[in-house]
């Protein structure tokens, strides 16, 4: 997987553990890209990462947007 728009993504938010954050997210999904059901909880603590770093409140988002 190219993770490199997600991890600039992040790092540009100011996350911390942002590589963390990319291996989390990415166990939501197969290497073929279709999600894995029932999510697994490290894909839902990766949410959590990101909800807690407000990267989608309206502010973040207008200043860094998702890739």
């Amino acid at each position: 997987k190219d993770d490199a728009a997600f991890l600039g993504w992040c790092q540009a938010a100011n996350l911390k553990n942002c590589d963390e954050v990319v291996v989390n997210i990415d166990s939501g999904a197969n290497d073929a890209g279709l999600p894995i059901l029932p999510l697994p909880d490290s894909f839902c603590t990766g949410l959590h990462q990101l909800n807690d770093g407000l990267v989608f409140c309206e502010k973040s988002l207008a200043s860094n947007p998702a890739p």
